[in-house]
């Protein structure tokens, strides 16, 4: 449990001083924070957050550069108002300069009333050039703790509760701190704080909206257009160890309020899927293809010591639910989060981790993925009992996201989570690598004059086979047992040359973004038998020398780069899962929480 924090009352006021009448429309708040990295912080209250649209918001509020000496502050003579925003940066220096700037943080649906009330609000800071968590496990009690000139028993803090106890860890300075022995005493000071046990302190264990509102790992992540940035799909729960689909199928971190809000989409009642695959399309429209209800996830460990991810058989039902439905999915969901509504449509036969590709004008490349054993669907079984299915389709999604489809062929050998490329602008000749157990590590579908074919290709520096594998722009940056690598066609036939900075393994289901630059960032994965807290960019032909760690490593996590607000370029990613205790040669996963930012 934490220390309990000091406090700091700042009574400021917007301009010089006010009258009393000015004064009857003012109000209070007291902030929490994290332990800064610096020394001096600044506080300023908008009207709206600063975003793309909205570049200078009217500022209602403003205090000087203040001398960080605590965790919690009270703020006074604020002028009165809702959904306002709270943003607060902390300094390297007491002039608080824009060149000394340590870090960052802001929160909206603000709400400060008139009178003497203070209500509490946790603004999250964010360091520069490093990874922050949002916040987890925040100490309500020590958060409103009521200072008190002297204490030594607790009936000298009944003035404020009879749940009040007295705290002089810090003395000369003596607290009152709310205390609980269960949730219900919790809960007037917050609606999801809990008890905590060992301390009778309340906690925020998932401080939602500060967080993700649930565990998720191997969904997606993407920039939205106004620079929010959507977490969709992927695992939400267990039931007897067998990983569930998030019923919560979208959520989003929102620029304007630096919140986190669960979204109800439209048209996607009774849908959920982890292990989809996915494509934007030109217009923002999001698609989903494919995917589990559930599935039963591991680890294995090898007599040398290596680690692989087991992906148990997939079952042809899932009965996590009463009536049993059928597990491998066979939607292609179109998601307009500008609408906030979904299509739902069907393909062919069930798949997941299939790959998709846009090829432009509306066009999707779905090939592979694995496929029930059932209905005759072709490809081979491998060690999993888990069909790998070679079939290829060209999908056209309409104005209105309906779909026609066409299956086009079948490649040289199934693959399952392969990678895939535009060749040349018109996109009609696509390179696709890796996911394959057998045969050539990568092949080129030509589509030209009406004809469809698949011609297998070796490429010189990667090995025969890739799991995992991811493309950013020409280069590998995911993949088990594979460097980044720079992929470049050469008179016809595709090499692989390690970038600079680059002598490292890539991780197997790593979080992937392209930044607006076109920069391609990459976090964590299973690299080196652990979860990697690894987190780097490549631009250009070059990993860049500086590298991120992450506060925990993660597996199947998901990213995206802010796009708009005071957070502007950096990277959110959140989610996913780690080596959880091995019993013999194989072991569970378990969940990582919560998301992190990097500001480069």
């Amino acid at each position: 449990m934490r220390m309990l924090i000091s406090l700091l009352t700042v009574c400021l006021l917007p301009i010089g001083c006010a009258d009393q009448e000015a004064l009857d429309d003012t109000g209070s708040i007291t902030l929490g924070l994290r332990d800064s990295v610096s020394g001096w912080f600044h506080v300023k209250i908008y009207e709206a957050a600063p975003t793309s649209t909205n570049s200078s918001p009217d500022v209602v509020f403003e205090t000087g550069c203040i001398d960080a000496k605590s965790q919690t502050y009270e703020l006074n003579n604020i002028p009165a108002g809702k959904d306002l925003v709270v943003e607060i940066a902390s300094f390297g220096s007491a002039e608080c300069t824009a060149e000394s700037r340590a870090e960052v943080g802001y929160r909206g649906h603000v709400d400060i009333p008139k009178g003497k009330n203070a209500p509490y609000f946790h603004v999250p800071l964010f360091e520069q050039g490093a990874s922050t968590a949002f916040p987890e496990d925040i100490n309500i009690s020590a958060s409103i703790a009521e200072p008190i000139d002297f204490c030594d028993n607790d009936s000298q803090c009944a003035e404020f509760s009879d749940n009040h106890v007295c705290y002089d860890g810090q003395s000369p300075n003596y607290w009152c701190v709310p205390s609980c022995s269960e949730d219900a005493d919790c809960q007037g000071y917050h609606s999801g704080a809990t008890c905590d046990g060992e301390t009778s302190w309340c906690v925020l264990r998932s401080p939602y909206p500060l967080n993700l509102a649930s565990p998720r790992a191997m969904g997606h992540a993407t920039t939205l257009k106004d620079g929010s940035v959507a977490f969709i799909g992927g695992f939400g729960s267990q039931v007897d160890g067998r990983m569930i689909a998030n019923d919560q199928v979208v959520e989003t971190f929102d620029v304007a309020t630096g919140l986190f809000h669960k979204i109800d989409v439209e048209g996607l009642d009774g849908w959920a899927a982890a292990m989809s695959g996915m494509a934007a399309l030109p217009d923002g429209r999001i698609a989903l293809v494919g995917g589990v209800r559930s599935a039963d996830l591991g680890y294995e460990l090898t007599t040398n010591g290596s680690v692989s991810l087991r992906f148990g058989d997939l079952a042809e039902k899932d009965c996590s639910s009463d009536p049993c439905l059928p597990n491998i999915r066979n939607e292609l969901v179109v998601l307009d989060m500008s609408q906030n509504k979904a299509t739902v449509n069907e393909m062919p036969i069930p798949v997941a981790s299939p790959t998709v590709l846009s090829l432009g004008k509306g066009k999707l490349l779905v090939a592979g993925g694995f496929a029930p054993s059932f209905g005759g669907l072709g490809g081979n079984s491998g060690s999993t009992g888990n069909l790998a299915t070679d079939r290829v389709w060209i999908v056209q999604v309409e104005s209105n996201s309906k779909i026609s489809v066409e299956e086009v062929g079948t490649m040289t050998v199934p693959r399952v989570g392969a990678a895939a490329l535009c060749q040349n602008a018109s996109c009609d000749s696509v390179l696709i690598l890796g996911g394959n157990r057998e045969g050539s590590v990568a092949e080129v579908m030509s589509m030209s004059d009406g004809e469809v074919i698949f011609i297998p290709v070796t490429i010189e520096g990667l090995p025969s086979k890739i799991a995992g594998p991811v493309l950013c722009g020409g280069n590998l940056v995911g993949g088990q047992g594979v460097s980044p690598m720079s992929m470049d066609p050469v008179d016809g036939n595709w090499t692989a040359e390690m970038l600079e900075n680059g002598d490292f393994d890539l991780g197997l289901l790593s979080a992937t973004a392209v930044s607006a630059s076109g920069d391609c960032w990459v976090v964590g994965g299973l690299a080196e038998g652990t979860a990697s807290d690894l987190a780097f960019r490549v631009s250009g032909d070059a990993v860049a020398p500086k590298t991120y760690s992450a506060t925990r490593g993660r597996i199947g996590a998901m990213a995206a780069q802010i796009g708009s607000g005071l957070l502007d370029g950096g990277l959110l990613f959140g989610g996913g899962v780690t080596l959880g205790e091995s019993t013999g040669n194989s072991g569970t996963l378990e969940w990582v929480r919560g998301a992190e930012i990097i500001l480069p």
